[in-house]
């Protein structure tokens, strides 16, 4: 099989080097071009010495599309939708999978309210195809633009989604309680993230309002219309990597027994090699670390009560393994080529 050239734009923070990683053991990809804002010039080898490559980092600018097949983008919000109309331009055919909020919603209106910046070509996000496989793989299949989910979203709706499916008219309100490792932040140096202030402590965080709670929303209303708005809470806990939701779900009518409902996931999930139903045990994150698995069981704990528990890691699954994942649906190739479903034990 012939080989897709690749680009990565933002290689130097957490999600563009776990994209080079995984594509480093990809067999049919072949790594052409690595930007970075700020480390434009420099060798990628010299920063990073575990990645033994020869790739010098070059700025992000949209002619170098003339020469791949596929990039990734790993910029923040805002950043993606200024340059992607040009690099589209430069190359119709290319494939963008885009880890930023940029291409995440379907209306432009709640992007703009939720990120306060304008998007900067917003009919291009009638093409873009939100990049969750598990629940849009068919329209993955034929995108030319991906919108990743971020990384709460992706533990939360896979979570949620066989319950949205099966109970749609019957949900009354959803609360979800994450905790997430410190690199979901990001690769950056700020006061609330050094180790002084993290360690030994656990807090909530954007309490009032959290980016991500308007894209989950807007997801759930795709599939139930008539499904009610998520609260959302987050937290940051003193650990690097590994996000674990805890959702609780309440019903206006009294739900089936519990085996019942966990025969729901085993059914919409029974094909899903990402995805793991657990039978007794409840999720942790030490159970996905490092892999693209996403880790679920549930609770009920009255006739309209119902808890699901789901763990992910927030670098892979959430991220850079999910954005691998969408791009070997779009070029055919097996879904889990370079990507391991087998976790770091220990």
């Amino acid at each position: 099989m012939k080989k897709i050239r690749v680009g990565i734009f933002g290689a130097t923070g957490y999600a563009g080097l776990n994209i080079f990683r995984i594509l480093s053991n990809h067999p049919f990809v072949d790594l052409k071009y690595l930007s970075s804002h700020s480390n434009s010039g420099e060798s990628y080898k010299k920063l990073f010495p575990s990645f033994n490559t020869d790739l010098v980092l070059g700025p992000t600018v949209p002619e170098v599309a003339e020469d791949l097949d596929a990039c990734f983008i790993a910029l923040p919000a805002g950043e993606t939708s200024k340059f992607v109309i040009d690099l589209i331009k430069a190359n119709n055919n290319i494939i963008v999978i885009d880890l930023g909020a940029d291409f995440r919603f379907k209306e432009k209106e709640i992007y703009e309210r939720t990120y306060n910046i304008k998007h900067n070509c917003p009919e291009i996000l009638k093409e873009s195809v939100y990049g969750l496989p598990e629940i849009n793989r068919e329209k993955i299949k034929t995108a030319k633009i991906i919108g990743n989910p971020g990384c709460y979203p992706t533990s939360v709706l896979l979570g949620l989604y066989p319950i949205i499916v099966n109970f749609k008219e019957s949900i009354e309100n959803i609360i979800a309680d994450s905790k997430s490792g410190v690199s979901g932040a990001g690769r950056k140096i700020a006061k609330d993230y050094l180790f002084c202030e993290i360690n030994e402590s656990v807090k909530p965080y954007a309490a009032r309002f959290h980016r991500h709670q308007p894209e989950m929303n807007e997801q759930i209303k795709l599939i139930s219309s008539k499904a009610p708005d998520l609260i959302f809470t987050p937290h940051l806990i003193p650990m690097q990597r590994g996000i674990l939701s805890t959702i609780y779900v309440f019903f206006k009518e009294n739900l089936p027994g519990e085996e019942t409902i966990k025969e729901l996931y085993y059914e919409k999930y029974k094909n899903e090699m990402f995805i793991r139903v657990l039978d007794g045990d409840l999720p942790s994150t030490a159970m996905v670390k490092s892999s693209n698995l996403c880790a679920i069981n549930i609770c009920k704990t009255s006739d309209k009560t119902l808890k699901i528990f789901s763990a992910i890691d927030n670098l892979i699954k959430g991220a850079s393994g999910q954005a691998v994942q969408n791009l070997n649906i779009i070029f055919d190739f097996p879904e889990n080529l370079s990507l391991t479903n087998l976790p770091e034990v220990i």
